[in-house]
């Protein structure tokens, strides 16, 4: 197997480069080095190969962190904006280029890197990427989480080049000039804005339109919160962020188009074919935003049609690491990323596992076999994301196998559906009959997952992993995949019941001890305080005013994970 995927030493020297430059956890470090070690022993051990690893190493401890602008306090700054701004409760939210500030003998002095802009929703300038502006206000640090628990957007921001934030009112934002050129990103961001109007157009209920504009563009700003969490408890919240799984359905209605063409001229129309996919591929991967998702399905087919064009052919595991390495070397930072992670480990665990699940049971009737495909397709995905999801989450969606397997057809009807009314726009009888079939599929998407949500334990909530059991979890999965060439698999198994039985016991452990604890916690929320008792596993919040369900969702869940309460009780009183 290791013979098979010659990248993944380099891709591991890399990553371990990576540790060692953006000071990542000791826990990845061990994992990456132990990956690193079974890869060396695995393959045939030779001073070139020790050395290429080595000079890939190096690669990834040069690798550094996108310049953070040093604070500085100018009246006036110029910015651009890189994306159409994120719509929050008060203000419109969007990072944009520094390009100068005015220093102070009024002149302008070029400036370099992003920040984070917050704006009044009252303002009546258009906000458009490209355009340059000039704003007015106090250039602030973004602060550091209050707890623990608490989601870090100071690390997450810091990662990306931004390290400061300003908050604009609508009288000091001024546009200073548009778009001088024409610029590919910006008309494809523009097209998946459009595609958002459109859809309202001819897909009906209005929920519907937004699930397919979600499933087409990677937005998701006009899903309802209702609507996001019936997706994230059914197990189907991965189907609304553009993946591999739609790149494929793109792939595959080009296929399906040049199919005839093939099968008439086959010398003339293999070429040119290949050209159309990657330029389309390449488009649709800029129209959804280029996403570290999109990027990997993408680049993977990238390799794919290349080798077809040199009439190569490389292992799925192979081409998997060579599109993360390739990935990582251009934009370091994804390591960090969540959807990058989990887009990258449900791959591989897809690729390793899901052969040997596949062979547990082997289904004489068609019908049946097809279906335990798709079922063991998405176990073997599951087993490996599981940690990840855990570790970032804390739950656990009980139903995903019915979710994924009955999601999986419409989700394939409806991204063809979608595609196709988009190309139909310019007629109008033809456009009407196809958001009828589109809606019709995006509604029974979203009845389906509201109704899974709602089943009794839909989700398991209260997980709390940390990132050693996170490092012990890959861990198990490598000795099963290749232990087995210098340990019996009797020994595994041992080694993975002892894994179990201790993780079992730690957590025992932990809730006996919260049952003992009994602590006040002070809370300060929106510059609101709070107080919360907690008595083992039971919690009473008190505070002068109501609590939204969002924010009890947002701020307790993280704390609640980890201390093991499992209710929380709320009181509130008028001043």
């Amino acid at each position: 197997m290791l013979q098979n995927a010659p990248i993944l030493g380099p891709l591991l020297a890399f990553c371990l480069g990576l540790t060692c430059t953006y000071s990542l956890s000791s826990e990845v470090a061990l994992l990456l080095g132990m990956g690193l070690a079974v890869f060396l022993v695995g393959s045939k051990f030779s001073f070139h190969r020790l050395t290429a690893l080595l000079l890939f190493w190096l690669c990834g401890l040069a690798s550094r962190p996108k310049p953070i602008p040093k604070q500085m306090e100018a009246p006036y700054y110029l910015i651009q904006f890189d994306h159409f701004p994120e719509e929050t409760p008060k203000t419109w939210r969007v990072k944009a280029q520094l390009k100068g500030s005015l220093d102070s003998s009024n002149r302008w002095s070029p400036r370099k890197g992003h920040l984070l802009i917050y704006i009044d929703k009252q303002s009546t300038v258009q906000l458009v990427p490209g355009f340059t502006y000039i704003i007015k206000g106090k250039l602030q640090p973004i602060p550091l989480p209050d707890r623990e628990t608490d989601f870090d957007f100071h690390t997450y921001m810091k990662r990306q080049g931004i390290a400061y934030q300003i908050w604009v009112a609508r009288s000091n934002l001024v546009l200073a000039s548009k778009a001088s050129s024409f610029s590919l990103k910006r008309w494809l961001l523009f097209q998946a804005r459009a595609v958002g109007g459109f859809y309202k157009r001819y897909i009906f209920p209005k929920e519907a339109a937004d699930v397919t504009e979600a499933m087409i563009t990677g937005r998701r700003d006009h899903l309802s919160d209702e609507v996001k969490d019936h997706y994230t408890a059914a197990g189907a919240v991965h189907i609304l962020a553009v993946s591999g799984m739609h790149i494929t359905l793109v792939y595959g209605l080009l296929t399906l188009l040049f199919r005839g063409q093939i099968w008439i001229w086959p010398k003339a129309w293999v070429k040119p074919k290949l050209i159309i996919s990657i330029i389309t591929l390449t488009l649709y991967a800029g129209f959804t935003g280029l996403t570290a998702s999109v990027m990997r399905a993408t680049v993977m087919f990238y390799l794919v049609l290349v080798g077809q064009w040199f009439q190569r052919h490389s292992s799925g595991e192979n081409l998997l690491y060579a599109t993360a390495l390739l990935l990582l070397v251009i934009e370091p930072n994804w390591l960090y990323d969540v959807g990058f992670q989990l887009s990258f480990v449900a791959v591989w665990g897809i690729l390793t596992f899901y052969p040997t699940i596949l062979r547990w049971w082997l289904p004489e009737n068609k019908a049946i076999y097809w279906i335990w495909e798709l079922t063991a397709l998405g176990l073997s995905a599951q087993l490996v994301t599981f940690p990840l999801t855990l570790y970032y989450f804390h739950q656990f969606p009980t139903y995903f196998y019915i979710t994924n397997l009955v999601t999986a057809f419409l989700a394939a009807a409806l991204v063809p559906l979608g595609l196709g009314l988009w190309a139909c726009a310019g007629f109008e009888t033809l456009a009407s009959g196809i958001g009828i079939l589109t809606g019709w599929c995006a509604w029974g998407l979203n009845r389906l997952n509201g109704e899974i949500a709602h089943l009794p334990f839909s989700v398991v909530t209260g997980f709390y992993m940390t990132r050693i059991e996170v490092f012990l979890w890959y861990g198990v999965f490598m000795f099963w995949l290749w232990g087995s060439r210098w340990i019996a698999k009797k020994w595994i198994v041992w080694m993975t019941c002892l894994f179990l039985y201790g993780s079992m016991f730690w957590h025992l452990n932990r809730d006996i001890q919260q049952e003992r604890k009994s602590t006040w916690v002070f809370w300060e929320i929106k510059h609101q305080r709070l107080v919360m008792k907690t008595q083992g596993k039971n919690a009473l919040v008190i505070s002068d005013y109501r609590i939204e369900e969002r924010t009890k969702q947002y701020i307790f869940k993280n704390y609640m994970a980890k201390h093991g309460i499992r209710r929380i009780h709320y009181l509130h009183h008028k001043k």
